[in-house]
């Protein structure tokens, strides 16, 4: 980390811990009179002062950081576009030659297949054909394959409820704010105490 970072988090930290330090006597309170419950409300009050006063202070150091490191990513773009572009046209010239190769593969083998039932398929026949799939796949060995196990939607209502994911917030916009019914929710109020 760079000395001016450094010097500007104990800034920062000089900061938090004297206002952290005005709170800190709120640790163990115990509300047993109106006045506790004053000081408490008070303490709420200076609760929330204090949190965005670290929120801003956190920010001045993290959003140096996060353009350095917008900066850097901005910088190594274009070569990781170029590498990605360059992979992905040989993996898919691969797979197009792997292709070819299994379809040649085949039809030898249906080939053999075709003169064993016949009855007309030899020893040399077969040797033959045993020479050329290994021929065959020798093509192909310098080509790293593996089996990729993935998901595709293909029509979502048909997909159980316990697969899905209420979105809260589309929910909470058409109770409150557009006044309609979703099928399975309700509306409700508590009291909850604030800062």
């Amino acid at each position: 980390m760079s000395k001016e970072i450094e010097e500007q988090i104990e800034n920062s930290l000089v900061v938090v811990k004297q206002n952290v330090s005005t709170i800190e006597e709120l640790k163990g309170l115990k509300i047993t009179s109106q006045a506790t419950l004053e000081s408490s409300a008070e303490g709420l009050k200076m609760i929330s002062k204090v949190s965005k006063i670290i929120k801003e202070e956190k920010d001045k150091n993290i959003k140096p950081l996060r353009q350095v490191i917008a900066n850097i990513n901005d910088f190594w773009k274009p070569y990781e576009m170029i590498i990605e572009e360059i992979e992905s046209s040989l993996k898919l010239e691969q797979g197009k030659w792997k292709k070819k190769i299994d379809d040649a593969a085949a039809k030898e083998k249906a080939r053999l297949a075709e003169q064993f039932q016949s009855g007309s398929a030899s020893m040399e026949d077969i040797e033959k054909s045993g020479d050329k799939l290994q021929k065959l796949e020798d093509k192909t060995s310098v080509i790293k394959i593996f089996t990729y196990k993935g998901e595709r939607i293909l029509d979502k209502k048909l997909i159980p409820l316990e697969f899905m994911e209420p979105n809260i917030t589309l929910i909470h916009d058409a109770l409150w704010n557009k006044g309609l019914e979703v099928p399975g929710t309700e509306k409700f109020t508590e009291e909850r105490v604030k800062k």
